[in-house]
């Protein structure tokens, strides 16, 4: 699988920084283009890929991350922060499923499902296959 070239065909966010409510977003073209206005979530869909990928956000650090959690909306009635990604290659479809509740800091652990061929990886093993 490390050798494949994947691209992003479904981005699911719910209660990550700014998207309380749920946002789903399907591309089905080779690039896609995300404007608005300042202020409308475009760093936030880049930064939950991210997050969704690698589980942490480097620009979050200093004292402000220490003492916030900037990655749970604080409004979301579940108190959960989740971001799906589905990634397809001509041979493989890969789902990656991050999910962390709030904390008293932006830097907490979360919880990572990554399921392919019919195969389902938690947590190391899951973050493993990602960076394979």
């Amino acid at each position: 699988m490390s050798s494949e070239t994947f691209r992003l065909t479904n981005l699911s966010i719910e209660g990550f920084r700014g998207i309380n409510k749920g946002l789903n977003l399907t591309t089905d073209a080779l690039s896609t283009v995300i404007s608005g206005p300042n202020g409308f979530g475009k760093t936030t869909i880049l930064q939950a890929i991210e997050w969704g990928l690698y589980g942490w956000i480097p620009h979050m650090r200093g004292a402000e991350f220490d003492v916030e959690d900037a990655i749970v909306n604080q409004f979301h009635p579940a108190e959960t922060a989740k971001v799906e990604l589905t990634l397809e290659s001509p041979e493989n479809v890969v789902k990656i499923i991050r999910t962390r509740k709030k904390g008293h800091w932006s830097r907490r652990e979360s919880k990572l499902v990554v399921e392919t061929n019919g195969t389902t990886l938690k947590d190391k093993a899951a973050q493993a296959k990602i960076q394979e």
